[in-house]
């Protein structure tokens, strides 16, 4: 049981294609992560982090997908977030009547690393 639920953690989660662009643009990689993970910041709390960044940015919708990732990439280094030092972020998806929206939280500080929308 433990060897299917990580071979199925293994799988890097899709994203619309948009979106997958512009992480492919940022360098950003998103990588499934091991069921073993145990992050900082909880699921809840990332939802929380996420919401408050929809608002910032007058998003209308709502949360579709909440899944635990490990990023590689250049990350952000105006936040100091080396992915490197710190892998684990939650990919926050968002659905709303005009877009498709994306937010990574940091797993391990609960701060919004990056935002994106189409």
């Amino acid at each position: 049981m433990l060897v299917a639920m990580a071979a199925m953690s293994a799988c890097a989660p899709s994203f619309h294609s948009r979106i997958a662009t512009t992480l492919d643009e940022a360098g950003i990689k998103l990588d499934g992560t091991s069921p073993l993970a145990q992050p900082a910041i909880n699921r809840e709390q990332a939802v929380r982090a996420a919401r408050g960044a929809a608002a910032a940015h007058e998003w209308r919708g709502l949360v579709t997908d909440v899944v635990l990732v490990t990023v590689s990439g250049p990350g952000n280094p105006r936040l100091g977030w080396d992915p490197s030092a710190q892998p684990l972020a939650y990919a926050v998806s968002w659905a709303g009547d005009d877009f498709d929206g994306f937010i990574l939280v940091s797993a391990s500080t609960g701060e919004v690393l990056f935002v994106t929308a189409w």
